[in-house]
């Protein structure tokens, strides 16, 4: 074992043992017995492998000085100084419509429930005028939960003027709990914070701020306009966090006369202190996007080998699986791992997927600001 300038480096446990023999041997002598079918033998065994044992804890604590290399509490541990730490399941996000016969002030945490699944608001929203309106909900379950386009809701928070509710099948399914790996990425995209880019910064803050599922900054630092964006100008979409939360770091982060677009707007209020104590404040109006949720379809042929029932549900929870990022395209034989991955006793073919347009086996691009929502309802298997 030696630490140096690339780190800490250990004995592999055959080299152990070979160093043990050989240091026995000059000492006892060259024809001490030392196979493993002699007491002697077996005990060089039981060191060698002790040495071995404390070598691998030593590079275990060394490692978890390293975020990179750290697991358990020592990556939880070594996080916090970048001022992060893994994240818990996430909710299913679903849009639905609002029917109202006047103005609501619809407020955060109306819930709502369907085949016993709750559903709430996670924020208050301005209901202005009678009309249906499509409104986010979350489930109360931080997990993957099913819906349905056929879904009946029983409305357990009344509001006066609220009158129905009605599905849509616009859905972002909920995660487990991050993984390591998921969590060391999201680590490495949190020292873009300092960086010169504005939108590889602001970016990194957005994506670190709680509730947040996914996050993107368009930009056009041109003096003409690019890509439907106005000269000089960014455009932040953002699915999930609070939008007060949102508007603060985007406030804070933009640069000076740089132009923040999108159809969501709000105002973060900075309060300054004067050199008597006394306060003034000066409000920021800054605007941002939620992203257009594009429903993806899937359907596949599955061809069964040998007498044993196809479980087709799993197949289509399994290919649900699949998450997706703003702006990110897809292609269809990447559902093939995913639908594998719950028997043996099948053989898939034909999987096709769609949003608008044909089926296709190749790839579906959506357009900026947009991403893809996929559920079992939405994933057709053909058992054959």
């Amino acid at each position: 074992m030696k630490l140096d300038e690339n780190g800490l480096q250990i004995d592999e446990l055959p080299d152990i043992l070979a160093e043990l023999i050989a240091g026995y041997r000059e000492i006892y002598g060259a024809d001490l017995q030392l196979t493993q079918d002699t007491p002697d033998g077996q005990r060089v065994g039981i060191e060698a492998k002790a040495r071995h044992d404390l070598q691998e804890l030593a590079l275990l604590v060394y490692n978890s000085f390293d975020p990179d290399l750290a697991t358990g509490k020592g990556l939880r541990s070594i996080a916090k100084l970048a001022g992060i730490t893994p994240r818990p399941g996430g909710r299913t996000l679903w849009e639905l419509e609002v029917e109202t016969n006047r103005k609501v002030d619809l407020p955060a945490g109306f819930t709502v429930e369907t085949d016993g699944d709750k559903w709430e608001t996670p924020q208050a929203n301005q209901l202005l005028a009678p009309g249906t309106h499509t409104v986010t909900f979350q489930s109360v379950e931080w997990a993957n939960v099913p819906t349905s386009t056929d879904a009946t809701f029983e409305i357990l928070t009344p509001v006066v003027g609220v009158v129905g509710i009605e599905p849509t099948p616009t859905v972002f399914a909920g995660s487990p709990d991050e993984t390591e790996p998921e969590f060391r990425q999201r680590r490495w995209a949190s020292v873009q914070r300092p960086s010169h880019s504005t939108a590889g910064g602001l970016t990194a803050k957005l994506l670190d701020l709680p509730g947040v599922i996914d996050a993107i900054v368009y930009e056009n630092p041109y003096p003409v306009m690019q890509g439907g964006l106005p000269p000089h100008s960014i455009w932040p979409v953002i699915l999930g966090g609070d939008r007060a939360a949102i508007a603060q770091v985007i406030a804070v982060d933009r640069t000076a006369g740089c132009v923040v677009v999108g159809g969501e707007e709000e105002t973060y209020t900075e309060t300054l202190t004067r050199a008597d104590g006394s306060q003034f404040p000066i409000y920021h109006t800054v605007k941002f996007d939620r992203p257009e949720g594009v429903c993806l379809y899937v359907q596949v042929t599955a061809t069964k080998r040998g007498d044993d029932q196809i479980d087709t549900d799993a197949i289509k929870a399994a290919i649900c699986t699949r998450k997706f990022h703003i702006g990110e395209s897809v292609q269809a034989n990447q559902f093939y791992g995913p639908a594998y991955s719950v028997g043996t006793n099948y053989v898939l073919t034909n999987l096709e997927i769609k949003t608008y347009g044909a089926w296709t086996d190749g790839e579906i691009t959506i357009a900026r600001g947009q991403i893809l929502g996929l559920t079992p309802d939405h994933v057709t298997v053909t058992v054959v």
